[in-house]
């Protein structure tokens, strides 16, 4: 929930984490899974069901993604993590953690980087929204670009920062 700043007995200040409840914790779960299944309904011929999920994997990405907001509030002047900066931290973490399967080995051969795909989607469509939301000439992207995207969220080392410039420039 928030970085609390303290000040031990020599008088130096440290940063403690303090964490999000459960509630919090298991709702942001559930409105990424919801935003899956967006996924999985309009972009591919999976169902929901074929898809698997380390919970364990996708509620670490969610603590670290809070972590992260904090942090670059105390060490990068108050830089605030809007909604498309923590879509890009989530689909780092996506990439990084892989919480997310296909179930049966012949659908696994055809969607073999599903990660990758649920990252790019949720990264395209959150920049969408906010886009649209706020200017008056619809978003749109090409599909070489998506191409792009999709094989450097495969090859690549993207970094958290480098997938916030993508969504930052996007957005513009």
């Amino acid at each position: 929930m928030a970085i609390i700043e303290r000040t031990r007995k020599d008088g130096e200040k440290i940063y403690c984490y303090e964490g999000l409840d459960k509630d919090e914790l298991y709702s942001a779960a559930g409105e990424l899974l919801e935003s899956v299944k967006i996924y999985i309904g309009q972009v591919s011929d999976l169902e929901y069901n074929e898809l698997s999920c380390n919970y364990n994997a996708l509620l670490e990405s969610i603590v670290r993604i809070d972590k992260r907001k904090d942090y670059f509030m105390i060490f990068h002047n108050d830089t605030e993590v809007n909604e498309n900066r923590a879509i890009a931290l989530q689909a780092y973490w996506i990439l990084k953690f892989k919480p997310f399967s296909i179930r049966s080995a012949q659908l696994s051969r055809k969607y073999p980087y599903v990660n990758e795909l649920i990252a790019a989607f949720l990264l395209l469509s959150c920049v969408k929204e906010s886009s649209d939301r706020s200017k008056p000439v619809k978003f749109n992207v090409s599909t070489g670009f998506v191409g792009k995207l999709y094989y450097a969220m495969r090859y690549w080392d993207l970094s958290k920062e480098a997938l916030m410039l993508v969504t930052e420039a996007l957005n513009e």
